[in-house]
């Protein structure tokens, strides 16, 4: 035992052995190129849409930019855009009774991300320099609302001049003129919905005491275009 090569001393024992762990390439985790903290194999962590640097969704605004992004790691950067046909738009109606509609003015409460160029300069959304993110409201210059002009067959003339537009729950509503001849100064509010390419409208309240109890008259059922308005049918607009 004093000279054998099989002894603890100079033996292949794990002291000197080339196989023990202490200086063995395929030791533990440690020193490991196997192992997750130094592998050049480990999985990076995946590239999402709201973190590539791209436009996915094709409405101007990239990444967490855009109001579709919720987080870097939202891997969807769509938002829902309210087609333009389906806004409320400057211009000259007639409903069926022959009331002639005059809608002047009226803005979109998100200009910069409708795919609009509502000021009218070339750029439009996050290319116009008036727009300084994807939920600003004016897409450049003074935020006018505008006003609602009705001129009867008879020839009374009755003005809504708008405050608050929503595009995105289709209303607007605004103050009465003080020289309109009914509910003079106080507020208004008209709900819209379309059937294919028709603009219907109803005026659901016409003398609420304040803009506030007009914006929570919600009483306009859009299912039901017949009788849906205040127990009446719903005026369809044409131009």
């Amino acid at each position: 035992s004093g000279d054998d090569d099989d002894s603890s001393g100079d033996d292949d024992s794990s002291g000197d052995d080339d196989d023990s762990s202490g200086d063995d390439d395929d030791s533990s985790a440690g020193d490991d190129d196997s192992s997750a903290g130094d592998d050049d194999d480990s999985t990076p962590p995946p590239v999402t849409q709201c973190d590539d640097g791209v436009d996915n969704d094709g409405d101007s605004w990239t990444d967490m930019a855009d109001p579709g992004c919720s987080n870097i790691f939202d891997d969807d950067e769509n938002n829902t855009l309210i087609p333009p046909t389906l806004l409320v738009s400057s211009g000259t109606y007639t409903d069926q009774h022959g009331t002639t509609h005059i809608i002047e003015g009226s803005s979109s409460t998100t200009q910069c991300n409708d795919l609009i160029d509502n000021d009218g300069d070339g750029p439009v959304d996050s290319a116009d320099s008036d727009c300084t993110s994807a939920t600003d409201g004016t897409e450049g210059g003074a935020f006018a609302t505008g006003s609602w002009t009705q001129t009867a067959s008879g020839g009374e003339v009755r003005i809504c001049n708008i405050t608050i537009i929503d595009h995105g729950s289709e209303y607007v509503v605004g103050q009465n003129d003080a020289g309109n001849t009914q509910h003079a100064n106080n507020f208004s509010r008209f709900d819209w919905t379309y059937s294919g390419s028709t603009l219907h409208v109803c005026h659901v309240v016409e003398n609420a005491s304040i803009s506030l109890l007009a914006v929570g008259n919600s009483s306009a059922d859009r299912n039901d275009l017949t009788g849906g308005c205040n127990g009446t049918a719903w005026l369809t607009l044409s131009p």
